[in-house]
């Protein structure tokens, strides 16, 4: 949601590129749209989303949704794994 708001991707068509470097699920090791990233959880697709948005607009949209303790720390890319999934 805050992707798109925030026009980090266009649409859900949208392709960002896999840069090549394996990223541990041979599913993962492929171009992403968020059609695609969405049913398995593509972790690096939204790491780069939340590149794109930047940390200012993240928090933002994280205070304004109210999602989770609204801290996004210094760690842009992974404030909603290390509670969810354990990634440090």
């Amino acid at each position: 949601m805050i992707a798109l708001q925030t026009s980090a991707i266009e649409n859900i068509n949208d392709t960002i590129k896999w840069n090549g470097i394996y990223k541990g699920w041979k599913q993962w090791n492929k171009d992403q749209t968020m059609k695609t990233a969405m049913p398995i959880s593509f972790v690096w697709f939204y790491q780069e989303l939340a590149k794109r948005i930047g940390k200012g607009q993240m928090q933002n949209w994280v205070n304004k949704v109210n999602y989770g303790n609204k801290n996004i720390e210094k760690q842009l890319t992974i404030f909603g794994l290390k509670e969810t999934c354990g990634f440090q």
